[in-house]
């Protein structure tokens, strides 16, 4: 009687065993895989960065972790992380305890960096039916994270154009290489809201060098050798730069080499050397007074100042680095800038002297510039030193400036930022026959002109002058921080102090912090304004603003005092 309980039992358990999945038994078998991966590393640089910031370096190898995650049916069945190797370009793991079965499942791969952001991945399908260890390996693909080359070509013919971009609160990378000679090359960023920070191919940080209004930095690549950019756009707002490249020319006040940084150039000889050179060139030059002028400067051929002796480090203040020179003829300059689409002075003081000829008139500029686009930044410029000019003769327009701006280079802009201009407190000395003389001192000059001028965050200091003219001879003296004719700059954030004189003549001065002559006089915002002394000279005109014809466009929130 007992019997067929039995059998009903096992009847129970038979029907229970077929109405169930056969894999219920088939949980318990484990497999594994021998994973070997493989890094993109050198073929899209390196995978990716840390955000940006002072200790910001590009992520070696060494700073990443594998995570390998195994579904089935959109089901996770396993998900393992893993160290990554010092330095590996490939990497073998062992995934265990992987639970086999007759449908597909599908690997998923990632490079994580130490934050957790997403470095390269890789997919692959598999069938993982029996147990015991199964091969396979997976090439990770870097992510959009890990930066975008810029393949740049032969640095003679790159035209400067290409554009980096990073969305607000983002960090880009960026790989840079030409196929130039290896060498130290300038990569800069130009003006940008951007934050930009530099590597060299090992990954080494390189630091970005200060003392200029644009983010740059040397670096040595070329020939194969990449170099890379981290561009990171302010949390609010989106940013772009247009990147350029020169090759690094190292000058010194004492050297005698070819122009590397262990070999520089003598800066005694630099105006004959100078347009040696092919184009894109930054030439660096440590401080000293060895520079002696006169240039006739060149597209793309710009010239930096402020570098300690061993160039490690840019410091415009306490590495000075002057060019000198004695002008000479009716006309004459240190630095002549003519039909020129783009150069820059950086960094340098600019001091001329100068011979003059009393009964002729001369027209002297430290850096004139004729149809060309130029950037001045953070320079100090002294105007032409004219003291004698009116000794023993009469001269009739005579004019000395600092910078001297005329024409326009079609589409280039002209910047002055962020510069010292100073009167150097000229003593004029008329003697008998200097009656009838006339003098013009503008700091900046810019006469029949349609470029897009920006005059920004510049020192415009007019000094004191002292004449000694004779009685009776009626010399005349205009002095203009910034002396406008025909053009319309803008005139934005600077400090504009005016010249003063104190005389016992006759001779008539005229002191003006900016002179308008002609039309479209341009706009003057935001500028702080003042007169250094009450006009002391016999005859006197004390004004902060002169112009003639139309008005000057738009004056507003300036500082008179």
């Amino acid at each position: 009687m007992k019997q067929p309980k039995v059998l009903g039992f096992i009847v129970v358990i038979l029907i229970l065993f077929n109405s169930c999945n056969i894999s219920w038994f088939s949980r318990s078998e484990l497999a594994s895989i021998s994973l070997t991966l493989n890094f993109l590393q050198d073929s899209r640089g390196f995978e990716a960065i840390i955000p940006a910031s002072s200790q910001a370096r590009l992520l070696h190898p060494e700073t990443t972790t594998v995570s390998v995650r195994v579904e089935r049916s959109g089901a996770v069945i396993s998900e393992q992380s893993y160290d990554r190797p010092a330095g590996s370009a490939t990497m073998s793991i062992e995934v265990v305890d992987i639970p086999v079965s007759d449908i597909a499942a599908e690997l998923f791969v990632a490079c994580l960096n130490e934050g957790g952001i997403l470095l390269a991945s890789g997919t692959a399908t598999m069938m993982i039916a029996t147990s015991g260890s199964q091969v396979l390996t997976i090439t990770l693909a870097p992510s959009p994270d890990a930066g975008t080359t810029l393949d740049i070509g032969a640095l003679s013919g790159y035209n400067q154009n290409s554009t980096l971009t990073a969305s607000a609160g983002v960090s880009n990378l960026y790989k840079i290489s030409i196929s130039d000679e290896l060498a130290e090359y300038v990569i800069s960023l130009g003006l940008t809201d951007g934050n930009a920070l530099f590597f060299d191919a090992a990954g080494k940080p390189v630091p970005v060098i200060a003392g200029s209004p644009e983010k740059w930095s040397v670096v040595n690549f070329g020939g194969g050798s990449p170099a890379y950019i981290i561009f990171t756009a302010p949390a609010a707002t989106s940013a772009s730069a247009t990147l350029e490249l020169a090759k690094a020319v190292y000058v010194s006040s004492s050297g005698s080499g070819s122009g590397t940084r262990s070999s520089p150039l003598a800066g005694a000889s630099l105006n004959t050397s100078y347009s040696s050179f092919t184009a894109p060139v930054r030439f660096l030059l440590n401080s000293g007074i060895n520079y002696p002028g006169k240039f006739s400067l060149l597209n793309q051929l710009s010239i930096y100042g402020g570098f300690s002796s061993d160039f490690a480090t840019r410091d415009i203040a306490a590495n000075v680095t002057t060019f000198s020179g004695l002008l000479t003829g009716t006309s004459d300059q240190i630095f002549q800038i003519t039909s020129v689409p783009s150069v820059a002075l950086d960094g340098i003081t600019i001091s001329p002297n100068a011979n003059y000829l009393d009964t002729v008139a001369v027209n002297y500029a430290s850096v004139r510039a004729l149809n060309s686009g130029f950037r001045v930044s953070a320079c100090t410029v002294y105007p032409p030193w004219p003291e004698l000019a009116f000794n023993s003769g009469t001269a009739s327009g005579n004019i000395f400036s600092a910078v001297s701006i005329s024409g326009q280079s079609p589409g280039r802009s002209i910047i002055m930022s962020k510069n010292r201009l100073v009167n150097r407190s000229i003593t004029w000395n008329l003697g008998a026959n200097g009656g009838g003389s006339t003098a013009s001192m503008n700091l900046i000059s810019i006469a029949s002109s349609t470029a897009d001028i920006l005059i920004s965050g510049n020192i415009i200091d007019g000094s004191w002058d002292n004449d000694y003219s004779s009685a009776g001879n009626y010399a005349s003296q205009t002095s203009s921080g910034i002396y406008i004719s025909f053009a319309q700059p803008w005139i934005i954030g600077n400090t504009l102090a005016s010249s003063a004189c104190t005389t016992g003549a006759s001779s008539f001065f005229a002191f003006d912090a900016i002179r308008g002559m002609g039309p479209n006089n341009g706009y003057v915002l935001n500028n702080f304004i003042f007169a250094l002394k009450e006009y002391q000279a016999t005859l006197a005109e004390t004004n902060l603003f002169t112009w003639q014809g139309v008005p000057i466009v738009w004056i507003c929130s300036n500082t008179i005092i």
